[in-house]
């Protein structure tokens, strides 16, 4: 069986609805040089956690997720002209005790910013998850000062659910914390 089988087998085949971008599994051979350039962009890397990574740490981080399955990860590829990975969805860390994880998105060509891709991935993040891995509810925490991821949420259909304030210190200042989130309407609060 070829690595890419192995991951389209335990991630699903990914999911396309026509929109501006689709889903596929993130596989090792889409983790080349121009994948590390984008965390090495300061604008592309500004609100993100991930800074600096190379294509072996992001192999790496890959591989931990998919073979201990606490994440999983996608690329984000435009279709259009011709198919172009222009950035990742991850899925986790998955708490399969309360069917709940995060996701986290990076655009990282910037030509797309702007253009609705990472709305259009969030919500085909938030089918697959609640769809394929059978999750019941969904979140995601972005830097204050973030406003155009939110609003990708927002948009896609999650609501803000929490500010906490002080929870980053992000460029030697201290700033709060956005929490966004989803229910799997599938399930039943409270029963």
């Amino acid at each position: 069986m070829t690595p890419e089988n192995l991951f389209v087998q335990r991630l699903g085949p990914g999911l396309d609805r026509g929109g501006p971008v689709r889903l596929r599994p993130l596989l090792p051979d889409d983790l080349g040089e121009r994948y590390a350039a984008w965390f090495r962009d300061e604008q592309v890397t500004r609100f993100l956690e991930a800074r600096g990574i190379s294509a072996v740490d992001a192999l790496r981080h890959l591989m931990d997720g998919f073979l201990s399955e606490a994440w999983f990860m996608y690329a984000i590829e435009q279709p259009q002209p011709q198919p172009r990975h222009v950035g990742n969805l991850k899925i986790g860390p998955i708490n399969r005790r309360h069917a709940t994880a995060e996701i986290s998105i990076v655009i990282g060509e910037r030509d797309c910013w702007g253009r609705g891709a990472a709305t259009e991935a969030v919500r085909l993040g938030t089918a697959l998850a609640f769809g394929h891995f059978g999750l019941r509810k969904l979140y995601a925490g972005m830097v204050e000062g973030n406003e155009g991821s939110v609003r990708a949420f927002v948009k896609a259909g999650w609501r803000v659910e929490a500010q906490l304030p002080g929870a980053f210190i992000h460029e030697g200042v201290v700033k709060g914390k956005t929490v966004v989130s989803i229910d799997n309407p599938a399930f039943v609060l409270g029963g």
